[in-house]
């Protein structure tokens, strides 16, 4: 994994702690992007984000009135 080798290089590079990647433990959790603080989100994200939330609701809400109006 990528990310753990990269974690057990900066461990020894930064802080000259050498330990076995079997000494680690993690876990992954996924989280979408209404549950994270926006300051840890990038921009971009945060715009493309907003786009594709406006779309859903501008669809459903054409769906909506066609069904009501049928």
């Amino acid at each position: 994994m990528k990310e753990l080798d990269w974690f057990v290089r900066t461990l020894e590079l930064e802080f000259h702690l050498v330990v076995e990647k079997e000494q680690i433990s993690y876990e992954a959790n996924e989280l979408y992007l209404d549950e994270i603080d926006e300051s840890l989100i990038p921009l971009n994200l945060q715009r493309m984000f907003i786009l594709i939330k406006s779309n859903f609701h501008f669809h459903n809400s054409k769906f909506l009135n066609h069904s009501i109006t049928s």
